[in-house]
């Protein structure tokens, strides 16, 4: 189920993104990038490491808890007493299970999310960490009041297009063979698949990223001395 989520949402971060393109909205396609990418990461790294969707589900009540919050200051409309308790009563659990000290350097904990790991750390645990400047880094600095963010964006528009769609166009793959590795043992067996893996290297020729299928790659004419490098 979740999973399958994930990847719902995927689709319209993609239809977003290149919408925005299409329309030469290039500095609102590269910050949905950002989004696109963490959640292709965090897609990935639950399908190869499933015990963890239950932190992931069960941090769903530490957002339950602000929104109700937010909505009862704001509106002053109230959620239902019992409602109330059973996301205390989550959100209580859910301290006491990831209770961390805070770091001797900077007082903070070190958990803040449904996982402990860095964005880096997670690129890294499922392959995609060649993405994570221009996916993660680089949007984050237009997302956040950076002062090289709005510099950039107050003078110019981004000359990086080409590579906003090369890292979607990247992920939207990544997301249909997590679909066929999980679902259906292998992304070979679906012939639209190998089409879809193969035709990402008709449109962008080289890649440093072989989708963990350099054998089948090579097997079809795009080899280590050319494509992928």
């Amino acid at each position: 189920m979740l999973l399958i989520e994930l990847m719902m949402a995927s689709v319209r971060d993609l239809d977003d993104i290149m919408l925005l393109c299409s329309h030469d909205r290039h500095w609102g396609a590269l910050k949905l990038l950002r989004v696109l990418f963490e959640r292709t990461t965090t897609l990935k790294y639950i399908a190869q490491n499933p015990s963890e969707a239950r932190a992931f589900l069960d941090f769903d009540a530490m957002d339950w808890k602000a929104i109700l919050s937010g909505i009862e200051e704001r509106f002053g409309i109230k959620a239902k007493p019992e409602t109330l308790e059973r996301i205390n009563e989550a959100v209580k659990d859910l301290r006491e299970k990831f209770r961390q000290e805070p770091c001797t350097a900077c007082g903070m904990r070190k958990q803040t999310s449904w996982t402990p790991r860095s964005s880096q750390e997670l690129a890294k645990k499922v392959g995609l960490e060649h993405l994570h400047f221009e996916a993660f880094v680089l949007p984050s600095k237009f997302i956040h009041p950076t002062y090289f963010g709005t510099s950039q964006m107050s003078r110019e528009s981004p000359t990086g297009l080409r590579n906003i769609l090369k890292a979607t166009h990247t992920l939207a793959v990544e997301t249909v063979l997590t679909h066929q590795r999980h679902f259906r043992g292998s992304p070979l067996a679906s012939s639209l698949v190998r089409e879809a893996v193969v035709g990402f290297f008709r449109v962008w020729k080289f890649s440093p990223h072989d989708f963990g299928l350099r054998d089948y790659l090579v097997n079809v004419g795009i080899d280590g001395d050319s494509e992928l490098r």
